[in-house]
């Protein structure tokens, strides 16, 4: 999720007024996790015709990886400049890359959006050599994948075969809440988006009682503590732990340290990031962090290098993401978050 940065002085304003806990879900005992499928609203043809593999689908023995963009950008705008389409596919054992752009640049309902990456998955995954789909996200993407890994259990679980998430707003945002309530209080609203990641949110809420607060594929959390929008991130509180995940804070001392300068937007093109996932999808799972090459703190390990025109698409992705802000502050407002769908209303807080 990017919001822009004049909000995010709203963090002071959580922090001090906003220890909020997620809503109750009522006395009775929780349901049971979904065992069946939800249905399907959106056609598979539909979400065909978004997703794009720019180097194709060879059968590479590593399989197909979906990527997943965040809020206010596309599938090309987030991936089509940086190391998991330029390096990822040629590196060993070899992948064959995809992505999707959602909807409306993925500022709708978070459960809407999330039906056409369940669907994704289902493609993809009759294409792949593995027969199964690794899954990449970023920001408001991982929301996508984990609400699809819960109520697809069926269709979509056992078809993923791991899950990388970056920058993932797991339990919310603060700067969400504060942005939402500042506009409530206002009588101007807020955007669905941020409604649905705010911290303690409906959609939030619903998501773990329905099991979708632990790993539901062998999954990698990588974040930062420097994340400026999905907050917070530093310590056992911090919004991108997932229960059972693999846990790779970029800052911690085993890892890059504490001056690695990672932020939201730039976890998309972190080469220390990229370096724990594609090791991850190398290796069929999240790696050990005593396996981790520090070098990769600060460059991309490859025989080569990255070369010179490398570089300045890196530079180009960061200036992409920077100008998706734009679509994030326009759009429209609504006077609360949407009702839960019928398939998830037995999770939903009461």
């Amino acid at each position: 999720m990017n919001l822009s940065r004049p909000l995010l002085a709203l963090l002071l304003v959580a922090r001090l007024s906003l220890a909020h806990p997620l809503p109750s879900a009522g006395s009775n005992p929780a349901p049971v996790p979904p065992v069946a499928d939800s249905p399907f609203v959106v056609g598979a043809k539909e979400v065909e015709a978004v997703i794009q593999c720019p180097k194709g689908i060879r059968g590479r023995n590593g399989g197909v990886v979906l990527l997943v963009h965040g809020t206010g950008t596309s599938g090309s705008e987030s991936w089509e400049q940086g190391p998991w389409l330029d390096l990822l596919p040629d590196r060993s054992p070899g992948f064959d890359v995809c992505h999707v752009t959602l909807p409306q640049r993925s500022t709708g309902d978070v459960q809407d959006t999330s039906e056409w990456v369940a669907r994704a998955v289902q493609n993809l995954a009759t294409k792949s050599s593995t027969g199964k789909v690794a899954v990449v996200a970023h920001s408001q993407g991982n929301l996508n994948v984990q609400w699809a890994l819960t109520f697809w259990p069926n269709a979509v679980r056992t078809k993923v075969s791991q899950f990388i998430a970056l920058a993932a707003d797991f339990h919310g945002t603060l700067v969400a809440l504060g942005y939402c309530k500042q506009g409530d209080a206002g009588g101007k609203g807020c955007s669905i988006l941020a409604y649905q990641q705010a911290t303690g949110s409906r959609f939030i809420t619903t998501l773990q009682v329905a099991d979708g607060d632990r790993a539901l594929a062998p999954t990698a959390s990588i974040y930062t503590i420097y994340d400026e929008t999905v907050t917070p991130e530093a310590g056992s509180n911090a919004t991108s732990i997932l229960g059972g995940a693999s846990l790779f804070p970029l800052q911690a001392p085993e890892l890059c340290g504490p001056l690695h300068p990672a932020e939201h937007l730039s976890m998309l093109t972190d080469p220390a990031a990229f370096e724990i996932g594609y090791r991850s999808l190398a290796a069929g799972g999240p790696i050990a962090k005593s396996s981790f090459d520090r070098e990769s703190c600060n460059a991309f390990l490859t025989t080569s290098g990255l070369e010179q025109h490398g570089v300045a698409r890196l530079a180009s992705a960061a200036k992409n993401a920077l100008a998706d802000v734009d679509t994030v502050a326009t759009a429209p407002r609504m006077g609360g978050e949407p009702e839960i769908k019928a398939y998830a209303k037995a999770y939903a807080p009461r």
